[in-house]
């Protein structure tokens, strides 16, 4: 696997992520996909996420 592979495959997991999911979809009321998709995703250009 080549270095551009790995950084295009990175997958990253924390409790600090999973717990930061769950209060923004306790705060917001929708899913922190759905949340961060039109505020960061979309503006920065990224079409997919494995989130």
């Amino acid at each position: 696997m080549s270095r551009q592979e790995s950084i295009d495959n990175f997958v990253y997991n924390s409790a600090a992520s999973y717990l930061l999911s769950a209060i923004v979809q306790k705060v917001t009321g929708v899913k922190v996909v759905d949340y961060l998709r039109p505020r960061l995703f979309e503006p920065l250009g990224i079409a997919e996420t494995p989130w």
